[in-house]
């Protein structure tokens, strides 16, 4: 990094400071924008016959499973890294990361000539894009123009900077992308260690075969089949939570709602709060710590254990609370995120306007019971698996923040890079 001499410069009704060698420059000289052909519907397929076609649902995902089989122009073919611009709805800026396929309507790409470099071009145009579709009106989806692109304007510095600045933008994005694929990785091994674990266990050499409704199970000899309720303490009963929460108490007991569910409940201070008067009046359903909470309203199965608490909690009438009595309860919560149990829950599971599990239905759901030394060996090894993920996905966020600061950064000239 090396200090720098700045200038000011006018953006609208914007001052900025720039570096002195740097210029404000509108874009449209340097990029040519193709928007995308409005192809015949007839000829669309999924049966793999032609080129995929891009459509603005799959720039993120850098994949799609509509093919045109139809004539079309060479200009219309993407590669891989062409830069694409969705222009309805929220504009997504992308390298796009599939195959050669062809553009579809109101998505346009960029090319650039000599005097910009793409890739810095590509970093730069996300923020430019955002604040143009923050300041787009819409009605029901907002739209982007051919010229809103071209009329855009920003600072540019020297070529070999803007390769630099490129340079170190894309080594944090391939930095992210090995993240997001050691964490898809670690996602899929763990699925299949639940499979196996919670119905196959540790070590067993003789199974037998048990029946749950139309389905059957191997499992090994010496588990027990249980419902759920025998499972739980006979003075704690599996229960829902506060019927209607009230305007928040900032002094009251913290309760748990559904989107705490995921690893939320670790700071109560977070949490929302009901007086104390309520929690009384819902001193049933009280939690402490150990519980492990099930969402039983709208999106059914959302599992987690309540970490030791240092007061009482209480939870909302769309979450269940299950204490055990003969079963640890992260294995617990691991079986009833098991594939084989969520599909029960759904099916047990009532739907009118939204779907909702009847507290009876949970009570009498039919465990595979290990014995207890078995099920802390196979929730030990899943906490495993799940430290990593959440290692990852920590350092992940890292990047991203790492990112962020970067791009503000360099792309304004706050700090300069030695080309």
């Amino acid at each position: 990094m090396t200090e720098t001499e700045y200038k000011e410069v006018r953006l609208g009704p914007d001052k900025l400071q720039i570096p002195s060698d740097w210029n404000l420059e509108k874009i449209e000289p340097m990029i040519s924008v193709l928007t995308g052909e409005s192809f015949s519907s007839e000829q669309f397929n999924e049966e793999g016959k032609g080129l995929p076609l891009v459509r603005i649902r799959n720039l993120q995902g850098g994949d799609t499973d509509t093919y045109f089989s139809g004539e079309y122009k060479e200009k219309y073919i993407i590669e891989p890294e062409d830069l694409l611009i969705g222009m309805d709805g929220d504009f997504h800026t992308v390298r796009w990361q599939g195959g050669e396929a062809l553009l579809n309507q109101r998505v346009a790409k960029v090319e650039t000539n000599e005097e910009i470099n793409q890739d810095f071009l590509f970093y730069k145009l996300i923020g430019e894009i955002r604040e143009i579709q923050a300041r787009t009106p819409a009605t029901t989806v907002k739209h982007l123009s051919k010229s809103d692109i071209n009329e855009i304007r920003i600072p540019l510095p020297p070529l070999p900077e803007q390769r630099r600045i490129a340079e170190i933008l894309s080594t944090v994005d391939e930095a992210i992308q090995q993240t997001d694929e050691i964490i898809e990785t670690s996602k899929e091994l763990k699925k299949g260690l639940m499979q196996d674990l919670m119905f196959k266990g540790i070590d067993n050499e003789d199974f037998k075969e048990v029946r749950i409704g139309p389905s059957k199970y191997e499992v090994p000899e010496d588990w027990s089949l249980e419902v759920l309720d025998d499972l739980n303490k006979d003075d704690k009963p599996i229960c829902y939570g506060v019927l209607q929460t009230e305007e928040e108490d900032d002094s009251g007991v913290p309760i748990v709602k559904i989107e705490d569910l995921r690893g939320n409940m670790d700071d109560p201070e977070d949490l929302f709060k009901i007086s104390r008067e309520k929690h009384e009046e819902y001193s049933r359903s009280t939690i402490t710590g150990g519980e492990v909470l099930v969402s039983v309203i709208g999106r059914i199965g959302l599992v987690d254990v309540v970490p030791k608490l240092e007061e009482e909690m209480n939870i909302t009438r769309n979450v269940a609370r299950i204490t055990p009595k003969k079963t640890d309860p992260i294995w617990l919560s691991y079986y009833l995120k098991s594939k084989p149990v969520q599909d029960m829950l759904s099916v047990i599971s009532s739907t009118t306007t939204r779907s909702s599990l009847n507290i009876g239905d949970l009570r009498k759901l039919e465990v595979f019971v290990p014995p207890l030394d078995e099920q802390r060996e196979i929730a030990e090894r899943l906490s495993v698996v799940d430290e990593k993920i959440r290692q990852e996905e920590e350092y992940r966020e890292k990047l991203e923040e790492l990112k962020k600061g970067l791009m503000q950064d360099l792309l304004t000239g706050k700090k300069r890079v030695e080309a």
